[in-house]
């Protein structure tokens, strides 16, 4: 393949991932819940994630290109961390289903985003020494 074969293959590549997912960073990306669906069950990283809201003892939104995530930290008591809005936060999970229950079960009320929670239909969780502050840590 001559040099300028690979760059028209790759911009045909953009074309097809645009076409598929939406430009990333705009109104076009493809919503949470789809993104979400598509990794259920697949180990995810994230780094220098921005943290929109706290409204749960062990969970919180974080800003995507697709819209709000909700992350869980999975732990039996209260995790030594202190997650506020407007962190930084990096980590490693999995993401998983739920249904619409889910809200509840964390304690996510209307005005905190329930009904956004429940529509996406899979969050991601993750071991209570995954998650690390700031731009650096145990996420890719």
């Amino acid at each position: 393949m001559a040099d300028g074969d690979g760059l028209w293959a790759l911009a045909a590549l953009g074309l097809a991932l645009v076409a598929a997912y939406g430009r990333v960073g705009t109104a076009d990306a493809a919503p949470v819940s789809t993104v979400l669906a598509q990794q259920v069950g697949q180990n995810v990283s994230m780094n220098a994630m921005h943290v929109d809201s706290d409204p749960a003892d062990e969970g919180f939104w974080v800003d995507s290109d697709h819209g709000r995530m909700w992350v869980q930290i999975d732990t039996v008591r209260e995790s030594p961390y202190d997650v506020d809005a407007d962190d930084v936060v990096s980590f490693s999970g999995v993401v998983v289903a739920h249904d619409s229950t889910f809200p509840a079960q964390v304690g996510v009320t209307s005005s905190e985003g329930a009904a956004d929670l429940a529509a996406a239909g899979a969050h991601i969780v993750i071991p209570v020494n995954a998650l690390t502050f700031g731009n650096a840590g145990g996420a890719a």
